[in-house]
């Protein structure tokens, strides 16, 4: 039995719901570490970036937690907002407990956190043009291949689908 690929799509989908640890494996540079208590639960995080006159950011998640560390400073006021971005986009719709204390690996070179975030944006701008009809149908073929259904098989689940399904 032949098992049909992922589609890319997929993959890209997945990837963007684990962003930072389904990307650190295409980084190959330093990192430092943000470790930060949150002091309320948060399910899920919904956080914002929040900058400051002097050109300085910080992730906030409404009164109760800041994240504010070294590792998202820069000499360059935008490499810190793109940092404070890559942390947004590490713990945005996480769930947390109070007291947890997950950490995030920040890339040491300006390069790098954009290089990360280039290769999630890329990922979310995939799915988003992502043809549902012609995905469903490649998951679909694959599952028929899976459990060896004939094709008079499928046309039984696919007229089922269309009489009873009501999406």
């Amino acid at each position: 039995m032949r098992l049909a690929a992922q589609p890319r799509e997929l993959d890209a989908d997945v990837k963007t719901a684990r962003f930072l640890e389904a990307y650190l494996s295409d980084f190959d540079g330093g990192f430092d570490y943000i470790t930060y208590e949150w002091q309320t639960h948060r399910y899920p995080v919904d956080a914002e970036v929040q900058g400051d006159v002097r050109g300085d950011f910080t992730l906030q998640t409404r009164r109760s937690d800041v994240i504010n560390d070294h590792a998202m400073y820069s000499d360059d006021r935008d490499a810190r907002k793109l940092r404070a971005e890559y942390i947004h986009s590490a713990v945005d719709g996480r769930k947390v407990k109070s007291g947890g204390e997950p950490t995030v690996p920040v890339p040491r070179s300006d390069d790098g956190v954009e290089k990360l975030l280039s290769h999630l944006d890329n990922d979310r701008d995939e799915v988003a043009a992502t043809n549902a009809e012609e995905l469903e149908r490649v998951v679909n073929d694959a599952v028929y291949e899976i459990f060896g259904i004939t094709p008079s098989e499928q046309n039984v689940i696919e007229e089922f689908l269309e009489t009873f399904w009501m999406c």
